[in-house]
């Protein structure tokens, strides 16, 4: 059963008369083909701004999650992670993850099971859709 998720949580900041970070947003332009981007600065120096900026002009799509303190739950990353991405695909059909984690699926060793639900979320994005994944972590 889907757990209701807070919309801020899989929304980028609204962007308004932002300073035009033209160099910044050509880095990340041409590491397009990289598997991960990190954009890292102190609090207050326009990280998120950076990726939200950068995800509003790009043509690939892209997902986005605000991170806190609760997703460091596995099962609540796990929801908030197939919310972002149903969000943001909204063609592929996602519904039926959010019968995982179940309980019903019985104790197992973690890193397999998380492996598990990873494959279980990317086995259902069709392999020609590139996706941009700003994700945001505040504590």
């Amino acid at each position: 059963m889907s757990k209701p998720v807070n919309i801020a949580k899989i929304t980028p900041p609204r962007l308004s008369q932002v300073l035009d970070r033209r160099r910044l947003i050509q880095r990340l332009e041409q590491n397009q083909d990289k598997q991960l981007i990190l954009i890292l600065g102190q609090a207050a120096q326009g990280k998120s701004t950076l990726a939200a900026a950068y995800a509003q002009k790009s043509e690939i799509p892209w997902a986005w999650m605000n991170l806190g303190i609760e997703d460091s739950d596995p099962v609540n990353l796990f929801y908030l992670m197939v919310h972002s991405l149903q969000y943001a695909l909204k063609e592929v059909d996602l519904s039926s993850l959010f019968d995982y984690p179940a309980a019903a699926m019985g104790p197992r060793e973690e890193i397999p099971l998380y492996r598990e639900w990873t494959n279980a979320v990317f086995d259902r994005i069709p392999a020609s859709t590139r996706m941009y994944l700003p994700w945001k972590y505040s504590v």
